[in-house]
């Protein structure tokens, strides 16, 4: 890793449940020493990306990322144009939708609109999704390119979150395969024992996925009927934000989606 790529990757120990970290957990959670961390969040607070608070001592991000994703956001305005169908979404079934943005080799989830019921998934904005263990993640894979998908997967061990975690890359393949010919991918306990999700593609304008929209539900409420209609609604409607953001749905796709249709 150049320096730059180091000092950025501190910015992913950022979330919404981590919005303050102090100089001995970076070392920490990056595995860099302290002298090597403070030199690359120095660096960081001169350039605006990070700040540091003067009496507790902890970095928190810092003013620039408003600059730039005001800039991004007018000149792209992703949040504006997919956040309406996540709220349709939740609106139509009362669970948790949120949409992941695939970006630097991560998909993350960029936009999360909340349950309204107080048993409920929590998502937290800007959360990584692993790819492996999520169903926001295995339907990336599945409506990839298979060599990219095998890629972005690895070869060895995938990281293990809990007894259901499937950790075989040649077994989250296979899956994928499974995913595609359905037109949603589906995760059940895979990255929260109490959770079960469906997610479908966002394409873009060459007919390359993007992007994933996903519904997570509480296992108490996920029975396998509920999972079938959120699929067949996730893909109907990951269908309209492709068009919605000038992307273009696969004829293949739209073939999938009308036999879901048909078999409600």
């Amino acid at each position: 890793m150049t320096t730059v790529d180091k000092a950025l990757s501190l910015l992913e120990h950022f979330s919404d449940l981590k919005p303050e970290i102090g100089l001995s957990e970076f070392a920490r959670l990056s595995g860099f020493d302290k002298s090597a961390a403070l030199r690359m969040l120095g660096a960081l607070v001169r350039a605006g990306f990070v700040e540091q608070d003067v009496r507790s001592r902890k970095y928190h991000l810092g003013r620039s990322f408003l600059r730039f994703a005001r800039m991004r956001e007018e000149a792209f305005p992703m949040t504006q144009v997919l956040r309406p169908f996540a709220e349709r979404l939740v609106e139509q079934t009362g669970e948790t939708c949120h949409i992941g943005i695939f970006s630097a080799g991560k998909l993350a989830a960029g936009i999360v609109v909340l349950s309204p019921q107080s048993n409920r998934v929590h998502v937290a904005q800007g959360l990584n999704l692993p790819l492996h263990a999520t169903a926001s993640g295995l339907c990336f894979l599945a409506f990839s390119e298979p060599d990219e998908a095998r890629r972005l997967l690895g070869s060895g061990p995938l990281e293990d979150f809990n007894a259901n975690t499937m950790t075989d890359p040649e077994r989250v393949l296979r899956e994928c395969a499974r995913f595609r010919l359905q037109g949603f991918s589906l995760s059940a306990a895979n990255f929260d024992a109490d959770v079960k999700s469906v997610a479908a593609p966002i394409f873009d304008a060459d007919n390359n996925v993007f992007g994933t929209l996903a519904l997570a539900a509480p296992m108490i409420r996920a029975h396998d009927s509920a999972t079938i209609e959120n699929g067949r609604l996730v893909c109907g409607m990951a269908m309209e934000a492709t068009r919605a953001f000038a992307g273009d749905v696969p004829d293949w796709y739209t073939r999938i989606v009308g036999d879901l249709d048909k078999a409600a």
